[in-house]
């Protein structure tokens, strides 16, 4: 009988394959689960049982993901434009209009 690869934590036959009995056995468990000892010992060598989480956007990655949208950059050029010509009331409008989409 061939037996399951449990180091890497992927079978060289699928689970499904096997009886019942077989696994459990290779597994060294019971119907019943596994008992506190063995629960202990398992979570010592192994440790929980997650998966890895992803990591958290830095603020760099944050920040540069704001201009992903090109309309972001016309809202900018259009409040520019509008300060230089001292269009204050346009300017104000578009970086209202450039707040709103984040």
């Amino acid at each position: 009988m061939p037996r399951i690869n449990t180091n890497n934590n992927q079978p060289t036959i699928p689970w499904h394959v096997y009886e019942e009995n077989s696994v459990i056995q290779q597994l060294k468990t019971t119907l019943d689960g596994l008992n506190e000892l063995e629960v202990a010992e398992r979570l010592k060598r192994f440790g929980l049982n997650r998966l890895p989480g992803k990591a958290p956007p830095g603020l760099l990655s944050i920040f540069l993901s704001q201009f992903k949208n090109p309309l972001i950059y016309v809202l900018i050029v259009a409040s520019t434009v509008s300060l230089v010509l001292k269009e204050y009331t346009d300017a104000g409008l578009f970086l209202l209009f450039y707040y709103s989409m984040h």
